[in-house]
Parts: C-alpha cells; structure tokens; sequence
C-alpha cells in the first residue's frame, strides 16, 4: 500500500498490551495507526488529529470514566466518519448499546485478523455508499425547493401532504399554513364541481393535464394555476404553473384585436387585405360600399374588381412590390366595381410580416379619387374637398412648410396633441411636439422627407400641449405645390402598442428563465416546412448551444437515443395520421456535448386551419433525469425497508399517535398471536398489559408534542389468547417531508424467557459470589505458594543476575497475592482501601528484597476507596518502584530511606514516591537505554490515566496524578 493510499486509525484500548498487540496487526495491513486509552482522550485526538483520522476502532470498558459508548457518541456527533465497536464483549445487553451509535460493525477480540481487516474494508465502503446516498437526497431536496413552479405532493381528496416555497410567493400563505388542508378551501366558487371531477379521474390512476382553476390569496385577489397531475397510489405528485399573467395578456390581445376590427369596420376609407396567394382577407363596409361586392362574397377569393379595359396588367406590379416588401403609397388605379362602373382609387398598401420577417400578406386602404380626378381641373373646387377631407380624416394629419411651420392641421391631429387648429397655425411643430430631452442636433423627420423627396416613416416619444408624453408612429411624404415644397405627416398614437409589445418582450424573457430554472424547452414544428423551431432551453437540455433558426426534423432524430427512435417517430407520424389532438411520450436522449443519456417527458398539441387540418404542432419537453433516478432510489429503500421488516425476529410497527397500527410485520402477529393483516386499524395499545399502558400512553404524548423522540423500556404485552409475554421495546419518532412528528416507529423483542430465568440468574449471581470469594482465596494461597518456590530457589541459584529476576518476580506476585488477599475479605469486591492494601504490600515487599534491614519506607495514605481494575496496577507499580530503589539507588548509603505519600487532590489522586538513593544517570533520557522496570512504571501509569513526573535531585521522586 503507498502513502498516498494509505488511511489513519485511531485505536481507542486502554489495555497497554492488548493495544501494542493490535496495533503491530492494523499496521501489517498498511493502516496508520494512534492509540490511545481512554474516551476523553479519544475524542480529543480526533478533534485535533493531523492528518485527520479515517476511522476509529472503539474498546468498549475503557475503565474509569468514559466508556466506549459514550466516546463513540460524542464523536459521531462532531465528525462524520466511520466507527467500529471492538469488544471482547459478545453478551447481547454490549451489542445492543452500539446499534443505536453507529451501524458500522462490531468485532469481537480475538477474531481472526482477517476478519478484522475485513470489518474495517467494509465500514469504509458503507461508509461511502451512505454519504453518496445522502448527496443524492441533498440534490432532489434542493431541486424540489428552488423550483419556481408551484410542486405539490396530496392525497386524491386534495389534502396537502407536502408543497415547494414557491406557493408562499404566488398565493401569500405559508407551507405550514396549508400543509394539512384541502386546497379545495382556496378555490373559486365556479371552479370547484369542475375541480372535484378532474380530483375524482386522478383517484381512479388518470393523468391530469393542463387543468385550470383559480385559487383566492391570502390577500384576497385570485390567481389562475394551470395544472399537470400524475397519481401514484394513494398519493397525487403535482405540478401548477402561475398563468394569471399570461391569461390577462391575452385577454388584452383578444380586446386589441377587437378594436383593431371595429377601427377597420368604422373607417370611413375602404381596407382591404390580402394574403400572398392574392387572396382577400379583409373587406370593410366601406369596401362593400365603394366597390358594390358584400365581404362574404370576396373573403378567401382573389380580388374580384378588375381594370379597366386594356389596363390589365397595371395592378400586377402593385401587388408584387408588396409581396417583396415594398410599401405602397398614392398609387392610382382605374378600377370596376359590381356594376361595371369604372372608379378611379387611390392605394395605401403596406406588407404584413411575422415576428421573423417573413410576410404574410398586406393591408391598407383605398381612396376612391374618381370625383378628384374629375374636377382636378377646378383647382378652387379641388381645394376647398381637399380641406374638408383632410379635416375629416380619422388619421391625425399635419402640413408643414420648409421651415416645419404648421400650414395646415387636422381636428383629429389638434385632439391627439391638445392643441386648437388655430392655436397650431404657424408655430414650429418641432417647438410643439418635441420632448425637452430630444436632441437638438438630430434631424427632424420633415427634413428628412424633405431631403430625401419621398416618404419616411418614423417612430417616437412626442409632447402633447399639457406636458404629457406619447409613443407615435409618422409617416411623411414630401409634396410640392406650386414652386413651394411641403411636408404631409400623418400620427397613429401607438402608445397602447407599445405597452403591449413591452409586455410581451418582458414575458418572454420570464418564460426563458423559468424554461432554464425546471429545465422545460418549448418547439413547433409547421407540417409543411417540416423545420423544428426550438426555445433556448430546448437546445440546452440536447447539450446544444442555443442558436437562432430551425433545425430539420431529422436532425432531431438523430439525438434520440436509438433504442427510442423508432417510437418517438412513430408517435408523431401517428398522431397526424390519425387526426389527434395531442400525444405524451417519454424517451431517452444522447446529450450531444457529452453522449450522456438523458431522460426527457414531451407534450405535444396540433393546431388546425379553418377546415380543421393539422398546420403546426406545438409542444413541450422536460428533462426528468433526476427525478426518475430519485424515484428509483426511493423505490429501492422501500424495498429494502419491507424486506428487512418480513424477515425481521423482531416485532416491527408503525403506529400512530394514537395508537393505532399503520404498519406491522408477521414478528408482531406471532408476538400478539394474531393475524398480522388483521391487526390493521386496530389498537396497539389494546395489546399492552393495564399496569403499563399508562407509561406508554404518556410516551407517546410527550412524542406528540415533540418533548422528546425516543424511547425504551421494558412492557408486559396481552397475546390474543390471554397470555403474556415481556418484550423489550424501542420507539422512535418518524417525520413527515416538513420535519413534523407524524408517526412512530416500535421495535419490540421478546424477553420473555428471559423474564422467567431471571430469578434463577439472580441465584445463580449469589453462588458466583460465594465461589469468587473462595477462588480470591484460594488464588492468593497460589500466589504465596509460587511466591514461596521463587524465593526457595532464588536461594540455591548462585548467579547474582538470576537471583535478581527472581526476587523481581516474587516482588510482583507478593503484590498480586495481597491484593487477592484483600479481595477475599472485603465485602465489596469492587472496591479497596489504598491505605488498608499499600501499608502492608509496601513493608512486605521492603522485607522481601531487604532482608537485613537497612533500608527504611514511610507510607502515608488517605483514606481511599478505588476499584480492583485501578488498584492492582497501582500496587505493582509500587512494587516495582521499591524493587528499583533497593536495587540500584543504595550502593552505599546507611540511612537509606523511601517516603511514599498517596493524597486526594480536588479531582485527582496523588501518589509521590521518593529514594535519598544515588538517583538516575543522564542517560536515562535515552528510551534506549531504559530498563524493563522503568518502561513497565510508566505502562502502568498510563493504564490508571495517569501523568508520570520524574525528578532526579537528591535522589529519586516520582509524582503520578490520575483521576479520583
């Protein structure tokens, strides 16, 4: 294993040994290993650890203090890492404790070393699976809360199971303010039987799609939602969309169209309109009363007035400028009305294009100049009908001269601008109509139409006389009179125009973003050209760069994924073919950045002409991807959850606050000796026995009100055929999407045998105490028989070097004897007197390594009470303390001497042990050249938790604090 790969542990064992053991293993496998031997410690090293540590090995008894269970807790709730209990411990009360901490794995000590290795492998791989899963849950929480359409998840009768913030900002109510209710409350008065039919249709599996309804806000007002709904069981997943806006803007055009017919219908000049073919598309009254033919009679046929004789081809070339785009002005032309009467006409013609620049056709007016052309010669007669049509005109019209002073105005031009006829005369136009902030150095339109001889047409900000402003279109032709050149300008007030058309810009900017946000393009698809129109989203959502223009059917097809084309195509062809309205399909695609395959949902509709044949065929495509992946994934743990729940030896539930079942396994019938499925609806706390129901009753009501979320105790259940049976029950709270307590999750295991051996157990514990008391005794009397035979043949040996090691080890187990000595007569096992134990350990151990006498201990003690665990390594430690003094500290010294001190501190408990010995040398900083004795003290004092102190004036002292 290389360094780059290789991963930090932290062994948590408070056995110096075992933990030296076990580490040589972990590290023959390429981990990196840190002991340590308490939790304190444990979760101090990981919060400060560098490099960080990737997983812990926990001991379960640490003695004193924290124990594994807490440490691991403590742990896991600062960092997310792995966690695996190691334990000697296989009693089921210790594997218990850990199932709540961590599911990371228990291993018993002494197992196999592969399988410890193989526990710490497989913690890592759960480790990552779980913090994937969770990644994934962390995308589709995000995605379902920044959604700007309106996401909502009830049950078939539309109460509210779980809504996205976006409801808050459309309707003013907040998510909890509604979840729970039935969004029938909030409907209007005329949409609900209609509501209540398309409810009824999701309850019976049909898809709903685009549903519309209104819905009252907080404030009052109501707003028009257009929907999409798909059940799925007893739950409905749907998606609303705010089209209020959208419906008024339409509204707004359809009024805009109305007026826009009824100005053609009152106008007192003939309109005609024309498509490409020729063919008529409007005909006023005033047409109908010019040329003598009814609209009925004209509308979709070519134009039926013809020339006059010999003049056939005159109005032709009229009608092809238009069609290439050029505007027709003042053109005259004989024409023949119904009754064969010639009428000279005068023509306004201007072409029709769509929002691409394509035209579609033209529009315009003609002015029946017969009785002009025929008096033109009386030039007074001529004047004086000029003047009045000009003031009659619906059009506002002004004349002006080279200097842009007012010759001549209309009423219609005085009303749109404020002014008077009068008042007009003779002033500047620009002076009148102006803005201020208009730039004094650019041209004027007249003098542009002056310049230029023909006609220019302009659109912009004019004055009216009261400060006010409008948006005008003008139209300018220069003229000459005489050898005077004027300008005629004719207004159209388009300012309501172009409100509409800001509007319309500003929505679809908003309907691009929203595409963005939930990822849904929009296209059509004329049939006869046969050329995709995409949004940007659309292009995006194919990994394509958003471009202007089409793209051919075929092309589109390419990026389907090849699996699916075959049906894609097939649904549109079919659809066509068989006349319908609309068709859904879902499908895979092949993104065309990256060849990733995506999954997308496409809605389309036909449109249709007059005669009822499909033209265009609209529609939308969604990228779905994710929440088909979230769909799977939830599927997947709702399979893993029942079939773990079946196969379950415990009893698993789900209930109610109530009480009642929602959920429970076969565990749970053979338990209650019932039916499993005949405990629906039924009551679980009818099954608890009386004198503990009111426990439970209470439990649940603290879950209710959210006081707490666990629980676990031990109850006595009623079978169905009046049994009884103990189980061990754990309860836990579940919470619905919006993180309110909704149910709770009970876990029971049968304890019963356990109950029932409970009282042989007890008397069993009574005989084990007797037969520990007789093993303390009988294991001192062999302690102090091998105590005895060290020393007996420590006597024969003449080799200084083995009678040493042999006094050690007497030393040591002369210390273990008179603790086993002390065991077998205290009345609490668990616990010593330091003083009782160390007075006599300290002077037996001086006798046995000096015999004659010269060296005297002190011991002064506190009165003291601490566990066996603590107290064995306390005294050999001693022991080890006061062999290493008699040895090595007193060559020559008469008044050899040791003083020990054991005192409780605040929080601590101090041992100070002092020689008047020779003290160590230099060298004994040099862990190399340290004895056996000195690294065995300071094991032992790690063990107990303690800090060793060296001091080496006058003598030897140490100092060791550990916890009281």
């Amino acid at each position: 294993m290389t360094s780059a790969e290789q991963k930090t542990l932290l062994l948590v064992e408070d056995e110096p040994i075992v933990a030296i053991a076990e580490k040589k293993t972990l590290a023959s496998f390429g981990y990196n290993v840190i002991t340590v031997n308490t939790g304190e410690s444990a979760i101090e090293t990981v919060d400060r650890s560098d490099p960080a540590i990737d997983l812990v090995l926990m001991d379960i008894d640490l003695g004193d203090g924290m124990d594994g269970t807490e440490a691991a807790s403590e742990i896991l709730s600062r960092h997310d890492l792995p966690l695996v209990f190691l334990s000697s411990h296989t009693e089921p009360e210790y594997v218990e404790r850990t199932e709540g901490i961590t599911s990371y794995g228990y291993v018993v000590k002494n197992s196999a070393d592969t399988v410890l290795h193989a526990s710490i492998k497989m913690a890592f791989r759960l480790f990552e699976a779980k913090r994937t899963a969770s990644e994934k849950e962390e995308q589709l929480e995000r995605y379902f809360t920044s959604s700007l359409d309106l996401l909502c998840i009830s049950d078939t009768e539309g109460r509210v199971v779980r809504l996205n913030p976006q409801w808050e900002t459309v309707l003013g109510y907040s998510v909890d303010e509604l979840t729970g209710r039935s969004l029938l409350e909030l409907l209007h008065h005329d949409d609900r039987e209609a509501t209540r039919e398309a409810l009824s249709r999701v309850a019976q599996q049909q898809e709903l799609q685009s549903f519309e309804n209104r819905y009252r806000c907080k404030n009052g007002e109501y707003r028009r939602l257009e929907w999409r709904a798909r059940p799925v069981a007893n739950l409905v997943y749907a998606v609303a969309r705010d089209i209020t806006e959208r419906k008024r803007a339409e509204h707004q055009l359809r009024t805009s169209e109305e007026f826009q017919k009824a100005l053609i219908e009152s106008s007192p000049l003939p309109v005609i309109g024309l498509d490409t073919q020729r063919c008529v598309t409007t005909w006023n009254a005033a047409a109908e009363e010019v040329f003598g033919w009814r609209a009925e009679e004209v509308i979709g046929r070519s134009l039926p007035y013809y020339p006059a004789d010999g003049a056939h081809d005159e109005y032709a070339p009229v009608l092809d400028s238009l069609i290439n785009g050029t505007r027709v002005a003042g053109r005259e032309v004989v024409r023949k009305t119904k009754s064969g009467e010639l009428r000279d006409v005068r023509l306004w013609l201007s072409p029709i294009r769509d929002s691409n620049g394509v035209i579609l056709g033209s529009v315009g007016t003609v002015q029946d100049i017969t009785d002009e052309l025929r008096r033109r010669s009386e030039l007074s007669a001529e004047k004086t009908r000029f003047e009045t049509l000009f003031n009659q005109a619906p059009m506002p019209i002004v004349l002006t001269d080279e200097q842009r002073r007012v010759v001549l105005c209309n009423e219609a031009f005085a009303h749109l601008f404020g002014y008077s006829c009068h008042e007009a005369q003779d002033r500047c136009l620009d002076d009148m109509v102006l803005p201020p902030e208009a730039d004094p150095q650019q041209e004027s339109v007249s003098l542009r139409a002056l310049r230029s001889g023909g006609v220019v047409h302009h659109e912009g900000t004019r004055r009216r006389k009261d400060g006010s402003c409008l948006e005008v279109a003008v139209s300018c032709l220069s003229m000459t009179i005489g050898s005077a050149r004027y300008v005629y300008a004719i207004y159209n007030d388009i300012s309501a125009h172009k409100a509409v058309e800001r509007a319309l810009r500003e929505r679809e900017t908003l309907l691009e973003r929203a595409q963005q946000v939930v990822q849904i393009g929009i296209w059509e698809l004329p049939v006869a050209s046969n050329r995709l129109i995409w949004s940007d989203e659309v292009y995006r959502i194919f990994g394509l760069e958003p471009q202007q223009g089409s793209m051919s059917y075929e092309a589109y097809l390419d990026l389907v994924h090849p699996q699916d084309r075959q049906e894609v195509d097939a649904a549109y062809r079919d659809s066509i073919r068989k006349n319908q309205d609309e068709y859904r399909i879902e499908y895979r695609i092949i993104r065309a950045e990256s060849d990733e395959v995506r999954h997308v949902i496409e809605t389309c509709t036909h449109q249709r002409d007059l005669d009822g044949t499909i033209t265009r065929s609209v529609g939308i495509v969604q990228d779905i991807t994710e929440l088909r992946s979230a769909e799977q994934a939830l599927q997947d743990s709702e399979t893993m959850f029942r079939e773990i729940a079946e196969h379950s030896f415990d009893a698993i539930t789900i209930v109610d606050f109530d009480g009642y079942y929602l959920y429970s396994n076969p565990a749970e019938g053979f338990l209650v000796a019932a039916n499993p499925d005949d405990l629906a609806g039924q009551k679980a706390f009818d099954y608890i026995d009386p004198e503990d129901r009111a426990e439970i009753r209470q439990m649940f009501e603290e879950f209710r009100r959210g006081e707490r979320t666990e629980g676990r105790g031990v109850c006595r259940v009623v079978c169905s055929g009046g049994g009884r049976a103990w189980t061990d029950y754990r309860a836990t709270v579940l919470h619905d999407d919006d993180g309110n307590p909704s149910k709770v999750l009970v876990i029971d295991r049968d304890i019963t045998e356990f109950k029932n051996k409970e009282e042989q157990i007890a008397s069993y514990v009574q005989q084990q105490e007797l037969l520990l008391k007789e093993s303390h005794h009988r294991i001192k009397n062999h302690m102090a028989t091998i105590s005895g035979l060290l020393l007996y043949h420590r006597e024969e040996l003449q080799d200084r070097k083995a009678r040493e090691v042999l006094m050690d080890t007497a030393s040591r187990a002369q210390s273990m004897m008179m603790l086993y000595d002390k065991l077998y007569r205290a009345e609490q096992y668990d616990s010593l007197n330091i003083r009782d134990y160390l007075t006599p350990l300290v002077q037996e151990t001086v006798c046995l390594n000096d015999p004659s006498g010269t060296v005297t201990a002190t011991i002064r003690a506190d009165d003291i009470h601490l566990n066996a665990s603590r107290v064995a390594p306390l005294g050999m430690l001693l022991t080890e303390m006061i062999t290493n003094s008699i040895k090595h500290a007193f060559p020559n010294t008469a008044d050899a001497g040791i003083v020990i001190r054991i005192s409780r501190e605040e929080r601590a408990i101090r041992l100070e042990y002092a020689d008047n010995g020779v003290g160590f040398s230099d060298s004994v900083d040099d862990r190399r050249d340290r004895g056996f004795g000195l690294e065995l003290i300071e094991m032992l004092a790690e063990q107990i938790a303690g800090t060793l102190t060296l001091h080496r004036e006058h003598g030897t002292r140490y100092v060791i604090e550990f916890p009281a």
